[in-house]
C-alpha cells in the first residue's frame, strides 16, 4: 500500500473513532429542563385610556397581576418630549385595579407620553411600552379635579429633581421628590439611558432585571442603568427650582443586601432558552463561594475555575452592588455579569452574563450563569456539650469509705 493511501487509511480510523467518542461525551453532557423559568410573570392590562386636558388633573386606571405579588405599580408620564419621566405611585382598588391621578398640566400642553411601571415581590421590574395620548378642549371632556386639600406626589428616579415649571406642570405645580435609592426602578427599566448624566455620579449600564411587556405577551429584556453612590440626598424635595442638597447621609458600611461569607454553594452552567418559554441547562459544574463585601465593593470566588461549555469564565468576580441589590461584575475575561433576572438577596444570587450580545433578530441570546444559595440567617451554632459523667465513680467512693471504717 502506498503511503498516501496509508495515511488516507489512517484518517478514516481515527474518524471512525472520534465520532463515537465525540458522540459519547455529547450524550453524557446533561440537559435539564427547568420548568420554574425566571422570567417575571407581571401582567399590566390598561383599563382605560386617559382623556387629556390642560387644567385638570388626569385619571390613569391600569389592572395588574403577579403570582409572586405586587410591591409596586407605577404611572410614568411627562408632557413635553425633552423632558425627563415623572411618576406617581398608583393605589391598589379591587379585583387588582390600580388608579392614580397625574398633576394637570399647563396651557401649552397638547400631547403626553405615558406607560405604566410594575414591580413584583422578586423586585422584577415590568414596564409597558411608551403610549402617547393627544390633548382635547376642556368644554369638551372635562374630568373629575382633585380637591384643594388633596395632593399629588409626583417623584423621580433621578438623584437631583427637575423643576415643576420644566415639567410644563399646570396647578398649583406639585412638588417634585427624589425617590428612595433602594426603588429607583425607571433606571433598571431604561427610562433614564439619556440622562445618565442626572442618574448621579457613578452609574453603570447592564441588565438588571427589567423587561418591557410586549403586545404579544413576551417579555423582552431592557438595558438600563444603576447608580453606585455611596451617598444618598436626604430631602430631595423641590417646587419650582433643582433642589441642592447639602445634608447626606454616611454610607453604611455594606451597601445593598448583606451577601458577605463563605457558605455560599450551587452550581455555574450554560442556560438557554428563555424566548421559547422553557430554561434548559447545559453542563452544570457545583461550586462553593465565598464572597467579599465592603460598601458598594464585592469579590466572588469560586471554589474553582469554572468551565462553561469548553469556556473557562474564571474563578474571582469583580465589581459593586447598588442599595436595591442591582449587581455588575467582571470575570477574567473582562466580560460583564449582572443580575439579569432581579437583584440578589442574602440567600440567593443569580447572575449572567451574554454569551453573544441580544439584537433585534435575538432578543433572547444564550447565556453563562452562575447561581448561587445559602441558610440565611445563619443556623444558630450547636449547643456545648453536655458535662461528662463518670458512672464509676459512685461505686469507687463506697469502696473508699468501706476501707476507712
Amino acid at each position: 500500500m502506498s503511503g498516501k493511501r496509508m495515511q488516507q487509511g489512517r484518517k478514516y480510523v481515527i474518524n471512525l473513532v472520534a465520532f463515537p467518542v465525540m458522540l459519547v461525551l455529547v450524550l453524557c453532557m446533561p440537559i435539564v429542563q427547568v420548568f420554574a423559568l425566571e422570567m417575571p410573570q407581571t401582567l399590566i392590562e390598561q383599563s382605560v385610556m386617559p382623556l387629556l386636558t390642560s387644567g385638570q388633573s388626569i385619571s390613569v386606571q391600569a389592572i395588574v397581576s403577579d403570582p409572586l405579588g405586587i410591591f409596586a405599580v407605577r404611572c410614568y408620564f411627562r408632557y413635553r418630549k425633552d423632558a425627563n419621566f415623572v411618576f406617581i405611585d398608583m393605589e391598589q382598588q379591587a379585583n387588582g385595579q390600580y388608579q392614580g391621578h397625574l398633576p394637570a398640566p399647563s396651557s401649552p400642553v397638547h400631547e403626553m407620553e405615558y406607560l405604566y411601571l410594575a414591580v413584583n415581590k422578586r423586585r422584577q421590574v415590568v414596564r409597558t411600552p411608551v403610549y402617547t395620548v393627544n390633548g382635547w378642549d376642556n368644554e369638551l371632556l372635562p374630568l373629575p379635579v382633585p380637591t384643594s386639600n388633596e395632593r399629588i406626589d409626583v417623584q423621580t428616579d433621578l438623584v437631583t429633581p427637575p423643576g415643576a415649571d420644566s415639567l410644563w406642570l399646570g396647578g398649583d405645580q406639585p412638588k417634585v421628590t427624589a425617590v428612595a435609592a433602594a426603588e429607583r426602578f425607571g433606571l433598571v427599566a431604561g427610562l433614564y439611558n439619556s440622562s445618565v448624566k442626572d442618574a448621579g455620579d457613578q452609574v453603570a449600564q447592564g441588565y438588571f432585571g427589567g423587561y418591557e411587556l410586549q403586545p404579544d405577551g413576551k417579555y423582552t429584556p431592557i438595558r438600563g442603568i444603576v447608580s453606585l453612590q455611596e451617598t444618598v440626598s436626604v430631602g430631595a424635595e423641590i417646587e419650582t427650582t433643582p433642589h441642592q442638597s447639602t445634608d447626606e447621609t454616611p454610607p453604611p458600611e455594606i451597601i445593598g443586601p448583606d451577601i458577605g461569607g463563605n457558605t455560599w454553594e450551587g452550581f455555574c452552567y450554560y442556560g438557554y432558552g428563555e424566548g421559547t418559554g422553557h430554561w434548559y441547562i447545559w453542563n452544570p459544574t457545583p461550586v462553593t463561594a465565598t464572597i467579599l463585601h465592603e460598601g458598594n465593593q464585592v469579590t466572588l470566588t469560586l471554589s474553582t475555575e469554572c468551565i462553561i461549555n469548553f469556556v473557562n469564565i474564571g474563578q474571582i468576580f469583580q465589581g459593586t452592588m447598588d442599595w436595591a441589590g442591582n449587581m455588575l461584575l467582571t470575570d477574567r475575561r473582562d466580560e460583564i455579569w449582572s443580575s439579569h433576572w432581579g437583584p440578589v438577596t442574602e440567600s440567593e444570587i443569580k447572575i449572567g452574563d451574554y454569551v453573544v450580545p441580544p439584537s433585534e433578530d435575538e432578543p433572547y441570546p444564550d447565556y453563562y450563569v452562575i447561581e448561587l444559595t445559602r441558610e440565611y440567617p445563619p443556623p444558630p451554632p450547636p449547643p456545648p456539650p453536655p458535662p461528662p459523667t463518670y458512672p464509676f465513680l459512685p461505686a469507687v467512693y463506697n469502696l473508699l469509705l468501706q476501707d476507712s471504717r
